[in-house]
């Protein structure tokens, strides 16, 4: 808007259309983070402390939504006096020289270069619903930012499999997560249920990354990765701790995020149809909640989540997608279910991970 009035009408009418319809805990969780990464920054830039800039500059509303009760956590107080102490060191052309130096290293070092081309392959051969580069892309930023003098580089490694063999299998714990660089044969993903035989869920491509949710969920692997031909795969290897690490960058949350929407957007609009069908239906509380799981995961991000049952207020999607996962199960295993459903969310199951 070009004029004052303007402006504050379209104010008001966002406002309430906020009012009308909250974000989700996940939406004010993201934006609750980002306030928090952003505040003490402006606060060091504006010369007065954390808690004294958010109650000067954000109103009301907005102060209670990113800051509910009007807490301000010490640390980002802490982060502000870093802002201050860094911005008070004299820097020679020396020390600039220096850490540029350091940064065309650790660009140049294997790992970090070889994540930076996978990057670039997964830009080039995605489709448009693949997130692959994205994943990489938080993984290279986290090895960009991680200290170098403490963090060591990545390992690399080389498997040779078999026609057949498995590099996941299904049942089994997934203790690392892999960037798969190069292969010389497809991966298939095979998943069994409990009276079927092995069927194929998904074919896959280099560059891709393997094994994110299930060490997210610190669960066993609910589909077997393997090769129906002599396979020989290139790829970079992050072990628990230095997962650990990696689960805490937002970028990283938000590619694993948008990786189990993309899977459960394959079968979403029939799915989506036949749970809100049977919970109406059925009356069922279980049903009722996996619908709106499913609704939220799947990328709605406005659904209430007032009937999922079992779940935190302030819950990660990580704990969203075990809820959805282990409800799924419970539904299945009760029985009663129409055939068609019981098929979908058991392929649900498959797909998520």
């Amino acid at each position: 808007p070009r004029d004052l009035a303007a402006h504050e009408r379209f104010r008001d009418a966002y406002d309430q259309r906020l009012r009308e319809r909250p974000p989700s805990p996940r939406v004010r969780r993201m934006a609750q983070e980002i306030a928090h990464r952003i505040v003490p920054f402006t606060a060091f830039m504006s010369g007065s402390t954390v808690a004294a800039h958010v109650a000067r500059h954000i109103d009301p509303e907005t102060r209670q939504f990113l800051f509910p009760d009007g807490e301000v956590p010490e640390e980002l107080e802490r982060r502000r006096q870093e802002w201050r102490r860094r911005q008070k060191r004299q820097r020679t052309l020396a020390d600039i020289r220096g850490k540029s130096q350091a940064r065309r290293a650790l660009a140049l070092r294997p790992d970090v270069a070889a994540l930076h081309r996978a990057y670039h392959e997964a830009l080039r051969v995605n489709t448009d619903d693949a997130i692959d580069d994205r994943l990489v892309g938080a993984i290279l930023l986290h090895a960009l930012d991680a200290d170098p003098s403490c963090t060591p580089p990545l390992e690399r490694r080389s498997i040779e499999l078999a026609s057949g063999e498995a590099l996941i299998r299904q049942g089994q714990q997934v203790g690392e997560m892999y960037v798969v660089l190069s292969t010389t044969a497809p991966l298939v993903v095979m998943h069994a249920s409990d009276a079927a035989e092995p069927r194929q869920v998904a074919v896959l491509a280099a560059p891709t990354v393997l094994g994110e949710i299930g060490m997210w969920r610190g669960q066993p692997a609910v589909a077997t990765v393997t090769t129906q031909e002599p396979n020989r795969l290139e790829m970079l290897v992050i072990d628990a701790v230095r997962f650990a690490a990696l689960k805490k960058e937002p970028g990283f949350r938000a590619a694993t995020a948008a990786e189990v929407q993309r899977r459960l957007a394959l079968n979403s609009a029939l799915l989506g149809t036949l749970l809100d069908d049977a919970a109406a239906s059925t009356t069922s509380p279980l049903l009722a909640s996996i619908a709106q799981l499913f609704r939220f995961l799947t990328g709605d991000s406005h659904v209430a989540l007032d009937v999922v049952i079992g779940l935190p207020e302030q819950a990660t999607p990580d704990e969203c997608v075990e809820a959805l996962r282990t409800q799924v199960d419970e539904a299945i295993r009760a029985g009663g279910l129409p055939p068609e459903l019981e098929r979908h969310l058991a392929t649900v199951v498959a797909t998520i991970g």
